[in-house]
């Protein structure tokens, strides 16, 4: 999910939802997307659980 920047901005928040994975599959993920030259910024991880499982 992805907004247009607001007036005068040149950059945007990017939200991503992914299917069930491993937690090191996600870091690497993570890092790769981290490495990429046009991201400003650190990625905000928030984990999604379901209880009872």
């Amino acid at each position: 999910m992805q907004r247009e920047p607001e007036e005068g901005e040149a950059s945007t928040d990017l939200i991503l939802l992914t299917h069930e994975t491993l937690e090191k599959q996600m870091n690497s993920a993570i890092a790769r997307i981290e490495g990429l030259g046009t991201v400003q910024g650190k990625v905000t991880r928030i984990r999604l659980e379901t209880l009872g499982k």
